[in-house]
């Protein structure tokens, strides 16, 4: 993937999490929320949860994922 390419999907999903966080933070418990992704574009959301699921990852979300302990289906 071009890095300009990435750069465009990476603020589409800042903003995502954003709007997210805008309307209900509060209602929210992230740290025991799940997040089930294959790819590194959602790493705004990875940042978030307490809990993420790896997915029949990309080889980013991959390593991500085994650094962090997360759960790889």
């Amino acid at each position: 993937m071009k890095l300009a390419v990435f750069d465009e999907l990476f603020k589409g999903m800042s903003k995502k999490v954003e709007e997210l966080e805008k309307y209900f933070i509060e209602d929210i418990d992230w740290q025991n929320s799940y997040f089930y992704t294959d790819s590194i574009i959602n790493i705004k959301l990875l940042e978030l949860v307490g809990n993420l699921v790896a997915v029949n990852p990309d080889t980013h979300i991959l390593n991500h994922a085994q650094k962090q302990n997360c759960q790889i289906v």
